[in-house]
Formats: structure tokens, sequence, C-alpha cells
């Protein structure tokens, strides 16, 4: 696989190996896992990875393991799960078309059965085919859990493709399977969409909430604003909801201003940008979190470049990591060792662990 940007120059031999697509706008605007190494310009920085906030601290209580896991045969992980298929649902067989939401078409990709049905939400910039990459520790995050239950990934409007469907890459990023949409949007937009989006499609709840970056802080306000449709919830490397609150309001605003506006490395193309102030508004205005299982996969490097910018989130990520966790009271967190931003991508099999035991809970 190629290099893209966000990949650690301190372990380029091994990073060449991995592809880590990422998207944004000419600046770090908030922590990635490395510096710029790739085809696509220096001006398409760090906004994907950024925004997934990340770094080096004493690992937290691990999150429980798999008896016995077997990686070829993802299904012998947690005992069968009943499918739940009431009349016109998508519960079973394969899906990928597209939906009617709010007067747009929404990809969405189905596969497996059972309950609850796992629904994977990517990170800013990446569509559902995130989920179809393994750089390492195979199969992929995809694959592997629709051995466990019923799965579903979508692309969001404004979102770039990297991977096909058998996670092999493309020869270029192209943009999303959705029709894109008015940006910059708001949280609530993000929620409302999925959530009619999986109405639209039949896809039967409850649902585990997978969130890689800010697909968590999107699938946080989720379950704060549809409880009762949660089973769990596991971030992989997620956002931190606490960042604006903590960091000062200079490193903040230059975290969160470019996100609104990126720059889209595709000529015409409407990329996802985000009001990011206004996320955090929502998330802190709405109701309190479900009671419900939830994991958290951190990686264990992160870097920006940009000096400045790294002390202060140092400065603040025991704090930041210590206040997520305890929205979720038994939550489970755990360092991911040797990973950059990209968990999913570089130890699919610890993603795919930490699905199974919070099933098995």
């Amino acid at each position: 696989m190629t290099v893209q940007p966000g990949l650690d120059t301190r372990s380029a031999d091994r990073a060449r190996e991995a592809a880590l697509p990422i998207s944004g706008d000419q600046k770090f605007i908030a922590l990635t896992t490395v510096r710029q190494r790739s085809r696509w310009s220096r001006t398409v920085l760090a906004a994907l990875l950024a925004v997934g906030v990340v770094g080096s601290c004493s690992s937290p209580a691990a999150a429980p393991s798999s008896p016995n896991p077997s990686p070829s045969n993802p299904s012998s992980w947690v005992p069968s799960l009943t499918p739940s298929e009431p009349p016109g649902s998508q519960a079973t067989g394969e899906l990928s078309q597209l939906f009617e939401v709010d007067g747009r078409e929404i990809y969405l990709q189905c596969r497996g059965s059972g309950s609850p049905t796992i629904v994977l939400q990517s990170g800013y910039g990446n569509a559902a085919d995130i989920w179809n990459a393994a750089a390492g520790s195979p199969p992929a995050v995809f694959e592997g859990t629709a051995g466990l239950s019923r799965v579903c990934a979508y692309d969001r409007p404004g979102s770039l493709r990297q991977f096909d469907d058998n996670g092999a890459e493309l020869p270029g990023i192209t943009g999303g399977r959705s029709d894109t949409a008015p940006m910059p949007r708001s949280g609530r937009a993000v929620v409302t969409e999925l959530h009619d989006l999986l109405a639209a499609a039949g896809v039967p709840g409850p649902y585990v909430l997978v969130g890689h970056s800010l697909g968590g802080l999107f699938n946080l306000l989720y379950a704060q604003t549809n409880p009762d449709q949660v089973a769990g919830m596991v971030f992989i490397d997620a956002t931190y909801p606490d960042l604006e609150s903590l960091l000062d309001p200079a490193v903040w605003n230059s975290f969160s201003s470019p996100l609104a506006s990126p720059t889209s490395p595709i000529a015409g193309y409407d990329m996802e940008g985000y009001d990011l102030d206004g996320l955090m508004t929502e998330i802190a205005a709405a109701p309190g979190v479900p009671s419900v299982p939830a994991v958290f996969l951190f990686a264990d490097r992160a870097e920006t470049g940009d000096s400045a910018f790294d002390s202060a989130y140092a400065a603040v990520l025991p704090e930041l990591r210590e206040q997520f966790v305890a929205r979720f009271p038994g939550a489970t967190s755990s360092v991911i060792p040797d990973t950059t931003h990209y968990i999913q991508v570089e130890r699919p099999d610890a993603v795919i662990q930490a699905i199974v035991g919070l099933l098995a809970r």
C-alpha cells in the first residue's frame, strides 16, 4: 500500500505498508499521528487524522480479551447471535445501495446477520471503504465483524474513498458515493441523517456504534439523542468531547476553524466540513449517555509537527482521557501498542476483539 499523509516519519519503513488516507486543510487542525509524506500536496494536511485526538501516556486498563479467537473464523469469537428480522427489514444478506434521506441519496452497505447491528462510523474525510482496509492483522473490520452479527457502514456526504470493496487501493482518491450536502454541517444533521438512513433501509436496532476519530463524537451525540436504540459503544481513537474546554482558546481555534471549510483534494467536489464548536455545544447540551457497555481504544503515538500544539495537548491528555471514559461507568480502555491514528487499518484485529468483548458483556 502507498504511504499516505499522516504516517510517522520516524517509522517510515514500517509505515510504507500502511495506507492511511487523510484529507483536510493547510494546517494540522488537530492531533495526527505524524507528519506529511505522500503523493498528496502538503496543503492537504491532517484534518482527518488530527481530529482524532491521540497521544502517548500510561495505558489505561485493558479491554477484555476474547477467549482464543480464530482470526480466520471471526464467527467463532462469540456465541451465535439470533437474527432479528421484522417485516420489511434489512437484517440479513448483502446490501450495497443508495437510499433517499432528506432529498439526498445516501450510500449504505451491510453484511452478515444477527442482533445487535454493528454500525461503523468513519472518521473525518473517510467513507465506508476505510473499514475494508487492513494493513496488518487481517481480516479488515467490515469483513471480520460480519462474522459476528449484522454490520453496516455508510458514506457521509462529502467523504472520500481510497479503497475498493476488497480493501485494495483505488488508483486515486475519489468522492464518496452519497450525494453531497451544504457545508459546513452540524453534528445534529449527521445524527439525524444516520437515524433516518437506518430507518429508510429497514436496518433493525439495537445498534452497537463503532466510531473512529470524529466519528466517535457523532456516535456520542447519536447515543445521547437516541439512547433506546443503542446497545453499546466502541470509540477508536475518538476526538475528545472536552477538548475545547481544556485547550487555550487560540489553540482550540487553530484546531477547529479550518474544519468548517476544508480544501478539497478533488476539484469541484464539496468535501465534508463541520462546525466543531457547534458540535461540542450540541454534545454538552444533550442528555447524558445511556447506560451501555463501552470500550475505548487509543493509539500510542501522536505528533502533529507543531511543537506548541503538541505541548498544549500533551498537558491535558490524561484529563481528556479520564473524563471521556468516565462518561460511561464500567467502560474499559486500552492503548494499542505500536499504532498510530488508524487503529482499524493497522490493527483491525484489536477493533474486532473489542467488539467481541463488548458483545459478550
